[in-house]
């Protein structure tokens, strides 16, 4: 069955989603967005009927399944209006600009029986699948350590848009919220918890930002694994790489571009250099995404990237931005280790 789904906020990213909706099938679709010209223009663009001003009015309209596509810090009160009302929830990242509320959000969607599935997106590109593959078959030996680069200069990522506006240049905003991917890539590729994150963030470059442009955080791993991981959102021209040492060989992914990455391997055993191109478009990552949580809601599987895989990338955010501003080490507790 085609399931009725609501798409909340009409901005870019959820403007993506709604298109990708559509691609793949999904044609029973609404969107919400208090901005009128936002709301209609998306309507207007993907033939979309059904659209609406206020989010609660939606909700009664009984929708199988809600994309949370709106600034971080709506996330878990719309995410939380949904569950109530019955719906799967799709959040996309990060998951709240803040831990408060964010166990509550997931303890009711287990007493709901309700999906929730949080968009790192990034889960699904062809590039980091490819490595997650390599070192889960021992290509590299044990891995040892990890060291991921994002650099982009935030004015070109939209053009035609002032990027002084965007949710990331304003408070609250900041690259190390917005860019959790990386965050998530390193937990993901490690496996393990983190046990304890240094983080150095600020304003540092000429832009016009009322948040953090820079990021630096160290992460350790309960298995000893340490991974770097650094974030700017001032770097002409774009990178994006991660590289991963073992102690049988070496993997350097470089990802800048959205139509291909290169996968580089060095296996000692060898001792040379093997690379493999793999190329793919900027919507494969988000048609996956989507498929899965479509998929999901036909079979009730939680999926991979639950609401705890959310929280786990936030959390070190957060440890990462609390240490930069105390400048002292966080030992995760217990209670908040990413788990």
């Amino acid at each position: 069955m085609d399931p009725r789904i609501l798409v909340v906020g009409c901005g870019s990213i959820g403007r993506r989603h709604a298109r990708v909706l559509r691609e793949i099938s999904a044609s029973n679709l609404a969107v919400c967005d208090p901005v009128e010209a936002m709301r209609c223009a998306v309507q207007r663009d993907l033939g979309i009927v059904e659209g609406y001003a206020k989010y609660e009015e939606a909700l009664r309209d009984r929708f199988e399944a809600v994309f949370v596509c709106t600034p971080p810090a709506l996330h878990v009160p719309q995410a939380r209006l949904a569950l109530e009302a019955g719906c799967d929830v799709f959040v996309e990242k990060p998951l709240s600009d803040r831990l408060e509320g964010v166990d509550e959000l997931l303890n009711l969607a287990e007493r709901k029986q309700r999906l929730l599935m949080v968009g790192l997106c990034m889960r699904f590109h062809g590039g980091l699948m490819r490595v997650k593959q390599l070192l889960d078959s021992g290509t590299i030996g044990r891995l040892v350590a990890l060291r991921s680069v994002l650099g982009v200069y935030l004015p070109d990522l939209r053009p035609g848009v002032d990027y002084r506006n965007t949710y990331i240049a304003q408070p609250g905003g900041g690259v190390t919220l917005d860019y959790l991917h990386e965050i998530d890539m390193a937990q993901w590729m490690v496996g393990t918890p983190v046990s304890q994150v240094v983080g150095f963030t600020g304003k540092l470059s000429n832009l016009e930002m009322q948040s953090d442009d820079t990021a630096e955080m160290l992460l350790r791993f309960d298995n000893g694994t340490i991974a770097e991981v650094h974030l700017n959102v001032f770097r002409r021209p774009k990178e994006r790489r991660a590289e991963f040492m073992g102690t049988e060989g070496t993997i350097i992914v470089e990802y800048a571009n959205w139509d291909q990455s290169t996968v580089q391997i060095y296996r000692s055993s060898v001792g040379c250099w093997e690379s493999e191109v793999l190329p793919m478009a900027r919507d494969d990552i988000y048609i996956a995404e989507d498929r899965e949580f479509l998929r999901c809601i036909g079979t009730r599987e939680s999926p991979i990237l639950n609401g705890q895989e959310g929280k786990k990338s936030l959390v070190i955010a957060m440890a990462a931005m609390t240490f930069a501003a105390r400048e002292r080490t966080i030992a995760l507790g217990e209670n908040q280790r990413a788990v």
